[in-house]
């Protein structure tokens, strides 16, 4: 749906492309926070797991969509497990992937497409559909309400992982309470320094472009969009970091 959030400008074409480290990446980069992340990816890549075994064990193949995902996110599964348990994974993207899988790939494909409206997706044609990181980017409240529903028809099962409102850092901007500041505030902070994956905002029209693109949600607001699914938590540091929303029924 979303390609990796953007960071600097590329001249004079208003593209976004990615930035150079920032204070905030360095200070967010201690060994304690980045083993604790590769342990959050290990339980969510065997979270994945254990629904591709519920597939295999049907079926011996499984078809998994990814909306606004990119081949490198599937490092946390071993390529060769995808390949024995005949896994093909559909990326679908507004625009293709800077690492786009040729045609070759045995595994990997990419389709073109808004992950609020897959209208070129039947309903259930795929095993799982998969997304990591992206609702809270889609837009505003209807256009999430769209893609959770858009989520739960294209697939038997689903897998959904998006940060929690109420963990103190935000995980974008990569600083304390920022979310929770009022919204003059925050533009104010953005066109003054670089935060997280952002680079410092040329005007108040940017800012407010970055700050409208992270829309970080509630448990309460994920149990209204996606109400069959059972709500895992992941915790860093005794705060919930992130939850993670299954369907894991074949249907």
């Amino acid at each position: 749906m979303f390609d990796s959030i953007p960071a600097t400008r590329g001249e004079g074409k208003g593209i976004l492309m990615p930035a150079k480290e920032s204070p905030a990446n360095r200070k967010i980069d201690h060994p304690r926070i980045r083993s604790a992340s590769f342990r959050m990816r290990q339980k969510r890549g065997g979270k994945i797991v254990d629904l591709i075994e519920k597939i295999y064990a049907k079926k011996q193949k499984a078809d998994i969509v990814d909306v606004g995902g990119t081949k490198e996110y599937w490092n946390i599964i071993p390529v060769d497990y995808l390949h024995r348990r005949n896994v093909h994974i559909t990326l679908v993207n507004i625009s293709p992937p800077e690492n786009l899988p040729d045609k070759h790939d045995a595994v990997f494909s990419y389709m073109q497409g808004d992950g609020c409206r897959l209208k070129e997706i039947a309903d259930n044609q795929f095993d799982l559909a998969h997304s990591n990181s992206v609702i809270e980017h889609v837009g505003n409240w209807g256009k999430m309400v769209d893609f959770a529903g858009e989520i739960r028809r294209i697939a038997k099962m689903y897998y959904v992982q998006t940060p929690n409102y109420y963990f103190p850092v935000e995980p974008h901007f990569l600083f304390p309470f920022f979310h929770w500041l009022p919204v003059s505030i925050r533009l104010r902070m953005i066109m003054r320094f670089q935060l997280g994956c952002f680079p410092k905002a040329a005007n108040e029209e940017e800012a407010r472009v970055f700050v409208e693109l992270c829309r970080l949600l509630t448990k309460r607001k994920l149990l209204y969009l996606f109400p069959d699914a059972a709500l895992h938590k992941e915790k860093l540091f005794f705060f919930v970091k992130s939850f993670t929303l299954i369907r894991g029924d074949l249907v």
